[in-house]
């Protein structure tokens, strides 16, 4: 079984783990800026596809629910 090193002996992060570390929060970014765009875009949706707030509502639970079973 390989161990995975986490810091050298001075405490100090060992490069794969500040590349993984930047990995996590690239991802984290990406995820923050594509889902804070399109929550702005919401009203836009509802307005050019003309539906309801009902409608829209539906459109916006049904995939979580998917996702789910």
């Amino acid at each position: 079984m390989t161990r995975i090193k986490s810091a050298d002996a001075t405490g100090r992060a060992t490069a794969s783990t500040r590349r993984a570390h930047l990995a996590v929060a690239g991802a984290f970014v990406v995820h923050g800026a594509v889902s804070g765009t399109f929550a702005a875009r919401i009203p836009w949706i509802k307005d050019h596809l003309g539906l309801s707030a009902g409608a829209l509502g539906m459109a916006l639970i049904f995939p979580a629910l998917g996702s789910r079973y």
